[in-house]
């Protein structure tokens, strides 16, 4: 750290006690007492609860930290005497490594007061304490006096978040500044009646696709009293229910046309097809049960059968052995027949071709060779 001289002049000032805190384990810091004996029918002397444990110690190192317990005084509102908060020297004197002051003209002091949430170097002069970049978290004063009742009945009792105030980024105050509550007077207060809840006086018309339902409520929350008013709004009321969907099992629609058949003989198939469409299914209800698509055999008729011919004969012999004879062959049209309307062969099943055309020896020829 520098070593010079901290300006202590241009920093603000907190006017602090100078009195040491104690060294023993005893309490250092107490809130005055609250010794003051109730004023008004609505202050109650209380009771103050167990202490609570010490929680942690505020600095693990360091010439001196702190730890604190409290407790609470009951009832909420209510007077105890004593304190409600002790604190207590933890830690006392252990050294924090490469931590060092130097303070050469003033006397000084490097601690954790319980209101700091970091670590501050106070410099004492005289009756003067000056805070060097301490965060100082901001603290609840004690509650007021409940004021009086009021004519409906209920009282109030504030507090500040000023001992001490939140200082260069210290936390505010936690909690509610304004308490309000219920008070008693004579004569009483009207109670204004007050609905409470809905109850339901008959079960849904319907469990599904939407139905009605009858409820109903009672003004007794508060009832009314003491020249209150009644409930304002209607005691019986019907609400929708049940606007779940219903299921719906999904049905088949029409078959569609028949295609056409795959052949026009000798039997094959045709086929068509429906939808789960009519309705088809919803909200968890169940599919069409069966098959999309159905088939049936046509074309049952054979097909015709063209007739085609056969191998043709042996040419039969010459009918001349010579000046131009003939011979013959003939076919069948069996190969195959003509059947169911088919056609038959076409040309013929008998063929002539000629044989022997040379001419036949003349007479003279005969003798002249004999």
């Amino acid at each position: 750290l520098p070593t010079t001289e901290l300006p202590t002049t241009e920093l603000p000032t907190t006017e602090l006690p100078t009195t040491e805190l104690p060294t023993t384990e005893l309490p250092t810091t107490e809130l005055p007492p609250t010794t003051a004996a109730p004023t008004s029918p609505s202050d109650v002397e209380g009771v103050y609860s167990e202490w609570t444990s010490w929680f942690d110690c505020s600095s693990t190192c360091g010439p001196r930290g702190t730890k604190k317990r409290h407790r609470l005084c009951m009832p909420d509102g209510a007077v105890c005497r004593g304190v409600p908060l002790e604190v207590m020297d933890c830690n006392r004197d252990v050294g924090c490594p490469g931590l060092s002051v130097y303070c050469p003209t003033i006397v000084c002091s490097l601690r954790r007061l319980p209101t700091l949430s970091e670590w501050s170097v106070l410099l004492y002069s005289g009756d003067t304490v000056v805070l060097i970049d301490g965060v100082v978290d901001g603290a609840w004063s004690r509650w007021s006096r409940w004021n009086d009742c009021s004519e409906t009945c209920k009282h109030s009792r504030s507090r500040q978040c000023n001992n001490p105030e939140p200082m260069h980024g210290g936390q505010d105050c936690l909690g509610e500044e304004h308490q309000t509550t219920v008070c008693e007077k004579d004569p009483p207060c009207p109670v204004h009646g007050g609905w409470g809840e809905w109850q339901t006086l008959f079960a849904c018309s319907r469990t599904c696709g939407g139905g009605a339902q009858t409820l109903r409520r009672k003004c007794d929350k508060p009832a009314p009293m003491f020249d209150g008013r009644q409930c304002v709004g209607a005691s019986v009321d019907l609400v929708s229910c049940g606007e779940e969907c219903c299921p719906v099992n999904g049905e088949w629609s029409e078959y569609s046309n028949w295609t056409p058949c795959e052949v026009t003989c000798d039997g094959g198939r045709r086929f068509r097809e429906r939808k789960c469409d009519n309705p088809p299914p919803s909200c968890g209800g169940d599919s069409c049960s069966g098959f999309a698509e159905d088939q049936e055999t046509c074309s049952h008729d054979k097909c015709p059968v063209d007739g085609k011919w056969g191998d043709w004969t042996p040419s039969s012999g010459c009918t001349h052995s010579c000046n131009r004879g003939s011979q013959q062959r003939f076919r069948k049209c069996d190969n195959p027949s003509p059947q169911n309307g088919g056609t038959p062969c076409s040309g013929f099943s008998l063929e002539f071709t000629e044989c022997n055309a040379f001419p036949c020896p003349s007479m003279c020829d005969t003798v002249q060779e004999a």
